[in-house]
């Protein structure tokens, strides 16, 4: 199952096969280029049939839909900071 991701306007299509890391520093996946994102921010991961969202210990912390998380599954249409998963 693919995941559709627009972080700043950009779109990303997530194979389930790859972990993805989303920071602002080098070698991350998803460049996110803000002084609120860590260099390592979170990852995504497909596992047993769902993907997840887990914070790498991020200092100011990942938001899925307005609630602070370690690690969750995400569903269509959660609300990550100030991005859609669709």
């Amino acid at each position: 199952m693919t995941l559709a991701l627009n972080v700043q306007n950009r779109n990303y299509l997530l194979d389930p096969k790859v972990m993805y890391t989303l920071g602002r520093g080098e070698g991350v996946d998803i460049l996110v280029k803000h002084a609120m994102v860590s260099r390592r921010h979170c990852r995504f991961f497909f596992q047993d049939g769902h993907w997840i969202l887990e914070d790498l210990g991020s200092a100011h912390g990942t938001f899925l839909s307005g609630v602070k998380i370690k690690e969750t599954e995400i569903s269509v249409c959660n609300r990550i900071n100030n991005s859609y998963i669709h």
